[in-house]
């Protein structure tokens, strides 16, 4: 259930972060829109009081500017901060050249209508945008803050096309920051509310997933009773069946009675194999030695033991566990002919088992097939006690598996027997 819980709360954060993202974009978006909104509602404004003025003049003769008489009318708005800018411009073949600004620099400066914009102007339209990031504008992007430019066509005093373009104040920034300390804790709150209602249900999935494990847990008991009911009934029972024959007929047949011990003494192996995966018998004493002497009985499998000496009953059942199964998937899987099984040290504190066989080997780095997790789940158990596994293989070359574990080291939890 803890991890269940930490999984919930991970998850709650990274949905918690996204949230706060996308109210934080989504709010400056509408503060970009409302803005514009803004903009073109104070140029509507201040055009709708200056622009029969401004039509008034001329501007495609030389000398049909009154400057004073269009500042007279514009400067009241750009005093109250209504309007940043002022740019009066001659319409012609489309070009636009600035004829009036409050900004004298600006004068004169002639660029090429976009073609969107020059229809807009055309048509009556208002357009409004933010202010470009170029040459032409670097006067009013000097300015501190932020402002949308506002257009508008009109016909000169000399009937010639032209447009007033009214540069408005907005705060895109300071709308979104509190549109976010407004909403935001808002949003979260409530995501918090949903959060924690959903715990109880994340809670009851996890409950679930583990009676899940537990019933393919129990599915694999029943799978491997069903294995070692037909191997039995298909392989031992018959053998045993056919010793006792050979051996009633064999009183003069001593061929035949040497059959039969063979029949038996293999059917005995098989036999205690089969006890040793089902009822590992582990080992009672604190010296390795005697525990791998325990697990690693056969003729085809030789002990070499270079260290003397207790180590910790957890050590003690892991390298019993580990050497146990080295050895059954060196039988089953390997084909191995002759087995090493090999405990040594390396360093005051450190265990190494060493198992290495004459079979046919294979690839580490590939997938393993259907039924051969043996290695990986001794892998597992071993650094689940704070050990190592190392495999060493090739096709047709045999393998080499070391495990190297603390002697005094405490197991993280009970040893597990491991299945394949």
């Amino acid at each position: 259930m803890r991890r269940a819980l930490a999984r919930h709360l991970a998850v709650a954060a990274v949905v918690g972060v996204a949230l706060t993202a996308l109210v934080s974009v989504g709010l400056w978006r509408l503060a970009e829109q409302d803005a514009r909104r803004g903009a073109e509602r104070v140029a509507r404004q201040v055009s709708s009081a200056v622009l029969m003025s401004v039509a008034s003049h001329d501007y495609a003769r030389p000398g049909g500017v009154d400057r004073a008489d269009l500042l007279d009318h514009l400067t009241p708005f750009l005093r109250s901060k209504m309007v940043d800018r002022v740019k009066i411009f001659s319409l012609r073949g489309g070009q636009a050249t600035v004829v009036f600004s409050d900004e004298p620099r600006n004068e004169q400066h002639t660029e090429t209508l976009r073609p969107a914009l020059d229809a807009a102007l055309r048509s009556g339209q208002v357009l409004v945008e933010p202010v470009p990031r170029d040459a032409g504008h670097r006067f009013e992007n000097a300015l501190t803050g932020q402002r949308m430019e506002v257009f508008f066509g009109f016909r000169d005093g000399g009937g010639n096309p032209a447009a007033l373009e009214l540069y408005v104040p907005v705060d895109v920034a300071g709308t979104t920051e509190h549109g976010v300390m407004v909403l935001l804790p808002v949003v979260l709150a409530g995501f918090l509310v949903v959060a924690a209602a959903l715990l109880p249900v994340s809670l009851a999935l996890a409950r679930r997933t583990d009676r899940e494990r537990l019933r393919h847990g129990l599915t694999a008991v029943e799978l491997t009773r069903r294995d070692v009911a037909h191997r039995l009934h298909d392989g031992v029972i018959p053998d045993l069946a056919a010793a006792g024959l050979l051996i009633e007929r064999g009183a003069d047949h001593p061929d035949l009675l040497g059959r039969a011990h063979r029949l038996v003494t293999g059917e005995v192996r098989q036999l205690r194999t089969l006890l040793t995966n089902l009822v590992p018998t582990g080992s009672s004493s604190d010296d390795p030695v005697v525990a791998l002497h325990d697990a690693v009985g056969g003729d085809d499998v030789s002990l070499e033991v270079s260290v003397s000496g207790p180590a910790a009953p957890e050590t003690v059942a892991l390298l019993h566990q580990a050497a146990t199964e080295l050895v059954r998937n060196a039988r089953r899987h390997a084909q191995a002919t002759h087995i090493t099984v090999r405990l040594t040290a390396s360093g005051p504190d450190t265990l190494v088992l060493t198992v290495t066989d004459d079979g046919i080997g294979f690839d580490p780095s590939a997938s393993p097939p259907d039924g051969h997790v043996g290695l990986r789940l001794v892998s597992r158990f071993v650094a689940d006690h704070g050990g190592t596994l190392r495999i060493i293989s090739e096709p047709g070359a045999g393998t080499v598996a070391s495990v190297s574990v603390r002697r005094s080291a405490a197991a993280a939890g009970r040893p597990a027997r491991p299945g394949r």
